[in-house]
């Protein structure tokens, strides 16, 4: 597993650990490593720029998760060095070990959310080296399978203000999202499986929402009052322009909130066809949003469970 600790990668180990299937990860921090993950997974220090811990992480394992992500500060600044050229070269050391199977997290929608990003530098960055990557898996003759993730259910909860939620531009009219739960049951279970080969999944939660939707959702479980607090765009781009020459992480970090108010509709249109075929094709119980509020706030005043939130 590489990535194995992030927000994804370790909500994948914990799924394959708890089913009993032996699992390896790559981390610069091994004893961070195992307070986040548990004594269950097998670590290798070093990193994707380690040829040596690489052909150590991957040797003799059935199947490699590719889960890596350089956005956070301290690395954002050599995100293609990380993202592209180390994935990649990961890819080359798994090969050379005889590793056939390979699960790569990208993003969601490539064609048509590059074209909504163009303008957003730090956005469309991301969106071209996880293409670059996607091609390179296409290229070579690896079982392959690529997730395609759209935004976190952890999005809406990082708004949350006391009684506000945040909508930067009052928020697309349906947003996508995924519960990290989700993803780590799909993961494990791609990793695992032998028919999925040289497929791309979009991988989505029960129903994309909007932000008051999302907000009567939060309300129901935390027992108060949720309104929604649209905010000006204005302010994010001005510090966008500002940040981008002289702090690379912070402009990214400030973008963030423009690429979600210009999230496509058409994207989002697609997201209940993404869904079904998804609960065609891997075997687990998605996660809605007032799922995952009930497991941050506890039931109450009769929260509903149901795939439909």
């Amino acid at each position: 597993m590489l990535g194995g600790t992030g927000h994804y990668g370790r909500r994948i180990v914990a799924a394959l650990v708890a089913q009993g299937v032996p699992a390896r990860v790559l981390t610069r921090d091994p004893a961070r490593a195992r307070l986040a993950l548990g004594d269950g997974p097998e670590t290798v220090p070093g990193d994707l720029e380690d040829r040596a811990a690489l052909a150590r992480a991957v040797a003799g394992v059935r199947a490699v998760v590719v889960a890596v992500s350089a956005f956070q500060r301290g690395q954002y600044r050599r995100l293609r060095e990380i993202e592209r050229d180390g994935v990649l070269g990961a890819v080359e050391q798994a090969r050379a070990a005889g590793v056939r199977r390979l699960v790569y997290l990208s993003g969601y929608d490539r064609p048509r959310a590059a074209g909504a990003f163009a303008e957003i530098g730090a956005m469309a960055e991301i969106g071209r080296i996880k293409a670059e990557v996607e091609d390179a898996l296409v290229a070579t003759d690896l079982d392959w399978t690529v997730l395609g993730l759209c935004p976190s259910m952890e999005l809406f909860f990082s708004l949350l203000r006391g009684d506000r939620l945040i909508a930067p531009g009052g928020g697309p009219p349906a947003l996508p999202t995924v519960s990290a739960v989700d993803v780590g049951a799909i993961g494990a279970e791609a990793a695992l499986r032998d028919d999925l080969g040289r497929q791309r999944f979009r991988v989505v939660g029960p129903r994309a929402l909007s932000f008051a939707e999302a907000a009567r959702i939060l309300a129901e479980a935390t027992g108060r009052p949720i309104r929604v607090r649209a905010v000006p765009l204005l302010p994010f781009r001005l510090g966008y322009a500002l940040l981008r020459p002289f702090s690379p992480y912070l402009a990214a970090a400030v973008s963030l909130p423009l690429a979600l108010a210009r999230f496509p509709e058409e994207v989002a249109a697609g997201a209940a066809a993404d869904h079904r075929r998804l609960q065609e094709t891997f075997h687990y119980p998605p996660t809605s949003l007032a799922d995952e509020a009930r497991r941050r706030f506890g039931a109450r005043r009769g929260l509903r469970s149901t795939s439909g939130q």
